[in-house]
């Protein structure tokens, strides 16, 4: 069996890109997209049936167009989410599709509530916060049964209340403080 290469595009630092128009690759599987402030949406056809892992970091326009309208791709089965300054709740209902099942928050420095009512649709998902310095609150008393499994750095302010739950589900990652010789 051939080594098979894997269909990816990564758009990076693209000061004047609006639109993420490569995006026509009928056989695209990844698409990592960082540091293009100017990148407010994608092609009006939406993006590809086949991509299956989709990274968005420090891209604040896109990241208010899929808080306020929804991401739409029904094969997407991996998110990661890096770098979003105005989003204090996340996610909205019907925001993710419902075929995430890794989902990746970092990096969200005003993120205050994790919206329950955003995964419930999910069926299995594997959920990872790291870098949310002000997340404090969950919009449930308890995780949705759509997470199967939930790691989170241990100095995130939610992860005291989730400690409280006693939750198998819920993983906790010790920060590692580095020291530079």
């Amino acid at each position: 069996m051939g080594d098979q290469i894997l269909p990816q595009i990564s758009i990076l630092d693209c000061a004047t890109l609006g639109c993420a128009q490569p995006l026509a690759a009928p056989n695209l599987e990844e698409l990592h997209i960082v540091s293009c402030e100017e990148i407010d949406s994608f092609p009006q056809g939406g993006l590809p049936q086949s991509l299956k892992t989709l990274e968005i970091d420090n891209c604040q326009k896109l990241a208010r167009r899929i808080a306020s309208k929804g991401l739409q791709s029904e094969g997407l089965t991996s998110l990661s989410l890096s770098s979003w300054d105005d989003a204090k709740s996340f996610p909205t209902q019907a925001c993710l599709p419902a075929s995430i099942e890794s989902l990746v928050l970092s990096k969200f420095p005003n993120l205050e509530t994790l919206d329950c009512k955003g995964l419930e649709h999910l069926t299995s998902l594997k959920l990872r916060i790291e870098e949310c310095p002000n997340l404090e609150n969950i919009t449930q008393e308890t995780l949705p049964a759509s997470i199967t499994q939930l790691n989170i750095k241990e100095n995130c302010p939610l992860a005291r209340k989730l400690k409280e739950m006693n939750n198998p589900r819920i993983q906790f990652e010790t920060v590692r403080n580095c020291t530079i010789m």
